[in-house]
C-alpha cells in the first residue's frame, strides 16, 4: 500500500503529512467497502454470516464461520475490512508520533503486518519516550 510506503520512507515530508491527515483516501476506501457490501449483501451473504455466526455461538465451535470463507466474496470484503482497520490504526500512530516527536517506523510496519501490535508497540515507544524526556528534565 502506498500510504505505508509514505508513513514509513518519508515520515517527515509535508506530502505525507497531507495524504496521511486527509480524511479522503480512508473515505474512498471506506465507500468502496460498503458498496461491496452493499452489493454482495443483497445476494443474501449478510443472511449467511448471521447465520453462521448464530450457528457458531450455539456449538461453540468456528466451522460454521471458516465455512463462509470458501465464498470469495467473503474473503475479499474480510480481507478489505482488515486492510482498512489496520490502516487506520498506522494512521493514529503516525500522527500520534508526529504529534509527540516519537519514532514510530517499527510500530507502522507492525500494523501493516500485523495490526494491533502495531499500536501496543507504539503504546511502549511512547511511554518509554516519555520516561526519558521526563529524566533528561528531572537532571537538569
Amino acid at each position: 500500500m502506498p500510504i505505508y510506503g509514505l508513513m514509513i520512507a518519508f515520515p517527515k515530508t509535508q506530502l505525507t503529512k497531507s495524504v496521511v491527515s486527509s480524511p479522503r483516501f480512508y473515505t474512498v476506501g471506506s465507500l468502496l467497502y460498503l458498496a461491496a457490501l452493499a452489493v454482495w449483501g443483497s445476494d443474501g451473504l449478510l443472511g449467511s454470516v448471521w447465520e453462521a455466526c448464530k450457528q457458531c455461538l450455539a456449538d461453540q465451535q468456528v466451522t460454521a464461520f471458516a465455512a463462509l470463507f470458501q465464498c470469495p466474496k467473503v474473503t475479499a470484503l474480510t480481507w478489505t475490512h482488515l486492510l482498512l482497520l489496520d490502516l487506520c490504526v498506522a494512521r493514529h500512530v503516525y500522527l500520534d508520533g508526529l504529534r509527540k516527536q516519537v519514532v514510530t517506523l517499527h510500530s507502522i510496519v507492525l500494523c501493516f503486518m500485523f495490526g494491533p501490535t502495531g499500536l501496543l508497540s507504539h503504546m511502549f515507544t511512547s511511554k518509554a519516550a516519555q520516561g526519558r524526556q521526563d529524566s533528561k528534565l528531572s537532571s537538569a
